[in-house]
């Protein structure tokens, strides 16, 4: 039997620099970690999916250290904001050949759907219009194969406050309904 094994990392919140710690804790250490696991897997990943709060400051210094960590990988990793995030910082230093910032990807006959739930400045999160569209363009060109959607912003209340929650969770889950293709959500928080 042949496995598809994604990986999903979330709210590493890294820091600029090396002695940094957030709540006491270095999160660079703890990346460092989960990826030597990743890597010692019998069976590789195909990908990881990187959903958000990747940056704790939104720096292009901390992306360049993000991306310096994810281009030693051996698998792609697609990434995608969330609230403590920089989209424009995330494009300029950290996606690259290996690092991807995209609106879909395909493994393996698996569809996974990359959703921007972020708005700007604000720690809730919402899918715009636009956003919606796009993903439902995705779901219905998939053809009925089996499809992942991915986000920051959970649909169920993961983060306690109230100002992360995602503001539109009953839009999404009736575009979801309307394709039973989609087997899962991944999110953040």
């Amino acid at each position: 039997m042949e496995f598809t094994r994604i990986i999903q990392l979330t709210d590493i919140h890294l820091l600029p620099g090396k002695d940094d710690r957030i709540l006491g804790i270095d999160s660079c250490q703890s990346l460092h970690d989960i990826l030597f696991d990743i890597e010692s897997l019998e069976v590789s990943p195909m990908l990881i999916v990187a959903t958000g709060d990747l940056a704790e400051d939104g720096s292009e210094v901390t992306y360049e250290r993000l991306k310096g960590i994810f281009d030693k990988v051996n698998f792609p990793v697609f990434v995608l904001p969330g609230n403590h995030d920089n989209v424009a910082n995330m494009k300029a230093s950290l996606v690259s050949e290996s690092i991807k910032m995209q609106t879909n990807t395909e493994v393996q006959g698996w569809v996974i759907a990359f959703v921007n739930s972020q708005v700007l400045s604000q720690d809730y999160g919402f899918i715009d219009e636009q956003e919606l569209s796009r993903l439902e363009s995705t779901l219905s060109k998939a053809n009925g194969k089996p499809c992942i959607v991915a986000l920051h912003h959970s649909l169920t209340p993961e983060c306690a406050s109230p100002e992360c929650q995602l503001k539109n969770t009953q839009e999404l889950l009736e575009l979801m309904g309307r394709y039973p293709n989609v087997k899962a959500v991944i999110a953040g928080h």
